[in-house]
């Protein structure tokens, strides 16, 4: 009876595999394995369980059955083959060619096959507060109290991301665990219980015009309502993870009469804002070794040493985030920076300066700043086509050639990808190149 609760419960602790044996036909095959491992490993999604239900409430979570099926039929993959995964349960294998994604996922979140905890929406999390800044505010975020519903992945990612746009953030929670990862993690500089303690700190960074973070374990409607009857007006309210309900777009509508600017809708800023070549750009080493990761950094600093910005990015994050499952680097580079930094990685790579290959994906950035609309009017990293039919596949597959996996969404007039996934394993081939075509 245990053994049958078990097979039918949404999760089991999953902990992706390290080092350079393979345990699939190929590198793409191993790498796919290995980040939806990875995804729902305890150490990087503190409720794994609840991955997609926080993330997009309506998609299924696969059961275990469902998981060590799509599993199997990975590892069974050969290297001209591609696995269809459909609403997070196999949907077949179709003969493909070697360059061809080894899975396409209709309908499942990106998160399940590439989540890395709250570092991977960093990158545009600092973009969106910097955009915020200049859009917003003249002399950017310094000197400014910026203020948040919710300290879960999004959250904790805004928190860092103040500090990096040297703002005094205060972020409000009614779970105090969730506050204590992002502490834990490097993402917020302390957990509070009174709004006294948290505007004590605050205030004195604002007068000091230095960056600090603040976690409230507090009712957030609550608090927002404290803080507009005491006249506390944080400069920006963001509203990622604002609860639901009159009480709490009332308290915001309040603070917004006040002076503060209220941002309901994250990527209008940055749209406006003109920042329209970039996509966050995640890199995680499947070797499990941080000292691959720790090479990365030297590699991105190698290929862009001019780069003052990311210099900076860098500098921060090594010193503030805890790893959390595979030891991944996640930045904020333009299609050309991205082609410079695949192609240094697969050489790096080959010879063997990394240990073993590196995953590579690339989206817009779900969750924050995300369906940054570009020049041409289409959103940024995203190609629709028709997928009535599974002859209708050849399109996507010729466009996503070189990719290890895409993530399709299937909302909307078309399907479109929103994510893909590229693997430098020092080959030396061209998969990387087409990759960034």
């Amino acid at each position: 009876m245990a053994d049958a609760a078990a097979q039918n419960s949404p999760y089991q602790p999953l902990r992706a595999p390290r080092g350079a044996a393979l345990s699939c036909k190929g590198w793409p095959q191993e790498a796919v394995l290995r980040m939806l491992t990875n995804s729902l490993d305890p150490d990087v999604t503190e409720l794994p369980q609840e991955l997609l239900a926080k993330i997009k409430p309506d998609e299924p979570m696969p059961d275990r059955g469902t998981l060590e099926g799509i599993i199997a039929a990975i590892r069974a993959l050969d290297c001209d083959e591609t696995l269809i995964v459909r609403d997070g349960k196999p949907d077949g294998v179709v003969r493909t060619r070697a360059d061809a994604p080894r899975v396409v996922a209709m309908d499942s979140h990106p998160a399940l096959w590439d989540y890395i905890g709250p570092q991977g929406l960093l990158p545009a999390a600092h973009e969106f507060l910097a955009a915020a800044g200049r859009k917003y505010f003249a002399g950017g975020l310094t000197g400014k109290l910026v203020a948040n519903c919710g300290m879960g992945p999004a959250g904790g990612a805004l928190s860092l991301a103040a500090i990096m746009n040297g703002a005094a953030f205060l972020g409000v929670d009614a779970d105090a665990e969730q506050i204590k990862r992002r502490v834990k993690t490097g993402y917020c500089d302390v957990m509070v219980s009174e709004l006294d303690e948290a505007l004590r700190i605050l205030k004195n960074a604002v007068r000091k015009r230095e960056p600090a973070s603040v976690g409230l374990v507090a009712d957030p409607v609550r608090l927002l309502s404290e803080m507009a009857n005491r006249g506390v007006v944080p400069d920006l309210l963001v509203r990622t993870e604002f609860p639901a309900g009159e009480s709490g777009a009332q308290a915001a509508q309040t603070l917004e009469s006040l002076g503060t600017v209220v941002i309901a809708d994250a990527d209008a800023a940055y749209r406006a804002s003109g920042r329209e070549d970039g996509a966050a750009m995640r890199c995680i080493a499947l070797s499990g070794e941080l000292s691959d990761v720790q090479r990365i950094d030297k590699i991105l600093l190698e290929v862009f040493p001019a780069d003052e910005d990311l210099n900076r990015f860098l500098r921060i994050v090594q010193r503030r985030v805890r790893q959390q499952g595979l030891p991944a680097r996640a930045c904020w580079l333009d299609a050309g920076e991205q082609r410079k930094l695949g192609a240094a990685l697969d050489e790096a790579v080959a010879s063997g300066e990394l240990r073993a290959p590196v995953v590579i994906v690339r989206d817009d950035a779900f969750g924050i700043a995300a369906g940054l609309v570009s020049r041409d009017g289409t959103t940024a990293g995203e190609k629709s086509f028709p997928l009535s039919k599974p002859g209708e596949l050849d399109d996507l597959l010729k466009e996503s050639r070189g990719s290890a996996w895409i993530a399709v969404d299937e909302n909307g007039p078309l399907p479109r990808i929103a994510a893909s996934a590229i693997v430098a394993d020092g080959m030396r081939s061209s998969s990387v190149e087409h990759a960034f075509d």
